[in-house]
């Protein structure tokens, strides 16, 4: 065995003794390909963010690593859960399934380093790229990978390089790389499964089962086999079984995102604000039925109804998880190997939602088939609308897709309409077809990946060749309450529809046979590539050898959409239109150079250089230089800088042009204080989504530099600075309709991105869309700083092991149309409804005694400044969030492994937020980092044969 430096014995012991707690647990040092105990003496390996091969166990940049042990200690349920618990991590940036609840996601799960965006986390496997996956532009999945299409029973471990702008792996690694190594030369035979359920109510129930099987020795047989196969289920949480989340009215009344778009339906007024005869506060005249299924929220007028989304809305959806995976490898000879990786997975993901909403508050594409006959429809009515409504009325309702419920109707209210100026004219009403079902889609994930190279040692040289390819595919079904637009409009403005209760069973029958059942869209996206590189020793110093490495790769990358013909035409309720098919492709070239020299004993430099050409967009070089010194065997000092390029994604580009609707209780800041009007307060306004061909590369330049003490043999502590600016920042969805409309001064500002119908009595034109297309923006500052801890403790009797993760954002500050910079750390406000916490960590205490050991965790993450009310506008601010776990392992029998945790002992509930409703559709609280599962109880059982 190799002399070790305190720091590498420290990652030994990591290894070797299993260290407690999670990913945080594992220390900056740099991962190897095998873990430091394995290493023969001699044995150079390669140290990720670097293709020098070297002994030293540290390097000049800052990398976390997640081991097997680790991995057993969150025990995550998928590979979203397991990330999720770094500090590095944060909501801005990535998806989870449950963001995915009302948006076309297609149930993808990304990873978001420093809240720069999953598109500029670098996600690779064993080294190389992952396929992208793809999905639509308006679901925010765009050029990222699903982390959850990853095998998590063959992670051996995760090493995370948290500096950014690679130029070994990729220049457009802006914020980062996480590098999943999976296991290889496994002997013997491995089978775990897990179960766990909620303590509410015993719901939210989760199982997994994996299955490892190797033969053969690579040393001894010169082979080695491995197959993996997993599966894995998440059952459904709703709105209505969590009680901070199952109400879209919040806060005691002064939060409210319920939707004017009801059933019973609510009635337009020629004042624009809407009323129902059937509301309790209406004065009984008309009607006592009440709003049911809607209700009367505190903020509005008794006289209307409003929906509540909240309780039907899941906040983690039903999902299942298959995974499959072989590792191939074969001794040619002692300085020659042949491997093959091959993976796949499918994953179904299950959404089941509150039904469609059908008013004049959306649009309806002039591609959709009833077009002409609704045109026809307006036109007959032209005189009727405009005397009653106001003259202009019909002609503002062109491409809206309103319902208009006929004077002939048997439902028409007529002692309503003569109260309210309406009497002989069409009344626009706000419907929800609740008699057609609930909305419910299945999006099935299937991903492939494949890698055949050979490596080994040549002339001097060590070196890696491989060949590689990798596809997602997402599809789309609507399984229920997606109706088709060209069918239900001409059956509810024919009047046959009781938009106020309940319809004669026939009608019934009609309304549900407008439901689309079928595939909406298909996405596809396909990389091919040749790559390696080689590195070797070529002149000896007084210091040490200088080191050298060269690497190419060539890939092509492809993307496609295919759309039904309903999607296309934006029939569809909920998806938009003019969907149409695509298929792009590009080459990709790139090759890079990395020269290591040390200048003294202790001090080393190490200098790279990569260079990239995209097609259609250009080509760049950039540079990257880091040093490393050790003045003396406990300390070590480091720093990088370097700069980084990231060309738009093939989707971020041509993804096709949808449109949507945003989120319940937004109000136009420039005409709502005036009118009042439920067209321009607390309603939804339509969206444009897609790519954007003029999309310009981002740049960047990153800066590190740390500090790494040992001062025993049992204490560690890190803490490494981080600094990175970014230039002609792609804001993928671009910017957030609620942080468009936020106030006045934003509406102003972003009034290029809100397109608008003439101006009427002085006021700026009513909304008839707001853009959320990629789109470029100016600069991005980002500062912090990531902390490490561990202090092993011996006891009397067993071991104790503190450990501390931790990072702190200094600022994050994003640059604004005149110059100016807004902070958004801790700022909910200016995402739109992701946040940047000041301060995030896991902690943790392990005890260990022979076969016995146990651990307790404490996840923490700082409060923040929440959206301002709805109603009043009033600021304020949401708690931090703090749970707590506890687990128990049991090793006693030979091959067998019995575990029992708890997370969140405490059965912790998220704190308020205005973000559930306005960011996203689940209600009360931030879905995008909050585990709705509150206490959750898991076992897990493990057998090995050797």
């Amino acid at each position: 065995m190799f002399k070790e430096v305190p720091i590498a014995r420290c990652l030994r012991l990591a290894f070797g003794g299993g260290i407690a707690g999670m990913a945080f647990l594992a220390l900056s040092a740099h991962a190897q390909s095998a873990a430091p105990d394995e290493v023969q003496r001699g044995e150079r390996v390669e140290v990720t963010g670097s293709s020098i091969k070297r002994i030293d166990a540290e390097s000049a940049l800052p990398v976390q690593v997640i081991t097997r042990e680790d991995i057993r200690k969150i025990a995550p349920q998928n590979v979203e859960e397991l990330l999720r618990t770094l500090s590095v991590t944060n909501s801005v940036g990535n998806l989870t399934t449950s963001t995915g609840s009302g948006a076309t996601t297609g149930g993808v799960s990304t990873v978001s380093l420093r809240g720069l965006g999953s598109t500029r986390t670098l996600v690779l496997v064993n080294g190389r790229r992952m396929p992208s996956f793809g999905g639509v532009a308006g679901g925010g999945a765009v050029s990222s990978v699903d982390v959850n299409s990853i095998p998590l029973a063959a992670i051996e471990r995760v090493e995370v390089l948290k500096d950014g702008a690679s130029a070994i792996y990729g220049s457009d690694a802006i914020a980062g790389v996480i590098n999943f190594i999976l296991r290889s030369d496994y002997t013997g035979v491995l089978a775990e499964a897990q179960y766990g359920q909620s303590t509410h109510s015993g719901d939210g129930k989760s199982y997994s089962g994996d299955v490892v099987l190797g033969f053969g020795s690579l040393q001894k047989d010169k082979f080695n086999v491995m197959l993996t196969a997993s599966e894995s289920k998440d059952a459904a949480i709703y709105g209505a079984q969590r009680k901070y989340a199952a109400t879209s009215v919040g806060l005691n009344g002064d939060n409210d995102s319920t939707s004017g778009n009801t059933y019973p339906a609510n009635i337009v007024l020629p004042s624009g604000s809407s009323r129902n005869f059937l509301a309790p506060g209406y004065n009984g005249v008309y009607g006592t039925a009440g709003c049911s299924p809607s209700i009367t929220p505190p903020a509005f007028s008794t006289r209307t109804c409003r929906y509540d989304t909240a309780p039907l809305v899941p906040l983690i959806p039903d999902q299942r998880r298959a995974t499959v995976g072989f590792n191939g490898q074969y001794a040619i000879t002692p300085d020659l190997t042949a491997y093959l990786d091959l993976s796949g997975s499918r994953i179904i993901t299950k959404y089941a939602e509150q039904a469609s909403p059908l008013s004049d508050q959306f649009a309806l594409n002039t591609t959709n088939p009833y077009t002409p006959a609704y045109n026809q429809l307006l036109a007959n009515n032209t005189a009727a609308l405009d005397s009653a409504y106001g003259a202009g009325f019909a002609a503002s309702l062109v491409g809206k897709g309103a319902v208009l419920l006929p004077t002939s109707s048997p439902y028409y209210p007529t002692t309503f309409a003569a109260a309210n100026g309406l009497a002989g004219a069409p009344l626009d009403i706000r419907y929800r077809s609740v008699e057609a079902g609930g909305r419910q889609i299945r999006d099935e994930v299937t991903a492939g990946r494949g890698v055949a190279g050979i490596k080994g040692t040549a002339f001097s040289w060590d070196y890696d060749l491989g060949v590689a390819y990798g596809q997602s595919r997402v599809r789309e079904f609507d399984t229920g309450g997606y109706v088709l637009l060209s069918q239900i409009l001409p059956l509810l403005n024919s009047g046959v529809v009781n938009p106020f209760g309940p319809s004669t069973p026939a009608v019934q029958q009609q309304l549900q046979g407008t439901v689309y059942h079928g595939e909406a869209y298909d996405t596809k996206t396909q990389y091919t590539s040749i790559n390696g590189h080689a590195s070797r020793e070529v002149y000896n110093l007084p210091a040490g050898p200088i080191s050298f490495a060269l690497g190419g790769d060539f890939r092509r990358e492809s993307y496609a959409f295919e759309a039904s013909n309903a999607y296309q035409t934006g029939d569809i309720s909920g998806y938009g239109g003019n969907g149409i098919g695509i298929s792009k492709a590009r080459n990709v070239e790139a090759g890079f150079a990395e020269l290591n020299v040390p200048i003294i004993k202790g001090l080393e430099a190490d200098v790279a250089a990569r260079f990239d050409n995209y097609e259609n967009v250009g080509n760049t070089v950039n540079p990257k230089a880091s040093l490393r010194w050790q003045p003396v065997k406990e300390i070590l000092v480091r720093a990088s800088v370097g700069t980084g390029f990231r060309a738009p994604a093939l989707d971020e580009l041509y993804a096709p042009v949808t449109q949507g609707v945003s989120t319940n209780g937004l109000s136009d800041p420039l005409r709502c204080p005036t009118t009042g009007s439920s067209t321009d307060c607390q309603t939804q306004f339509a969206t444009i989504n897609g790519g954007n061909a003029r999309l310009q590369p981002e740049k960047s330049t990153s800066l590190n530099y740390g500090l790494v003490m040992e001062p025993t043999d049992n204490l560690h502590f890190g803490v490494d600075y981080f600094d990175v600016k970014l230039r002609n920042t792609i804001f993928i969805g671009g910017i957030a309709a609620q942080s468009i409309l936020d106030n006045t001064a934003d509406a102003q500002q972003f009034a290029s991105l809100v397109t608008r119908g003439p101006s009427t009595n002085g006021l700026p034109g009513q909304i008839i869309s707001i853009s959320q297309q990629n789109l470029n923006l100016y600069k991005q500052h980002v500062r912090g700083l990531d902390f490490e801890f561990k202090y092993r403790m011996p006891a009397p009797v067993g071991r104790f092991t503190a450990a501390l993760n931790g990072t702190y954002f200094l600022s994050d500050d994003v640059q604004n149309q005149d110059g100016s910079y807004t902070g958004v750390v801790a700022n909910a406000n200016t995402y739109g409804g992701s946040v940047i916490p000041r301060w995030k960590h896991t902690a943790s205490v392990t005890y260990d005694y022979g076969p016995w050991s146990g651990s307790f965790i404490q996840n923490f993450q700082s409060g923040y400044q929440d959206f301002p009310s709805d109603i009043s506008g009033a600021d304020r601010r949401v708690g931090a969030y703090e749970t707590f776990d506890i687990q128990g392992n049991y090793a006693g029998i030979k091959g067998v492994r019995l575990t029992l945790g708890i997370k969140n002992l405490f059965d912790k509930d998220p704190p308020y937020s205005n973000i559930g409703g306005l960011g996203y559709f689940q209600a009360g609280y931030d879905s995008s980092y909050a585990d709705v599962h509150g206490r959750f109880i898991y076992a897990r059982a493990s057998y090995e044969f050797k």
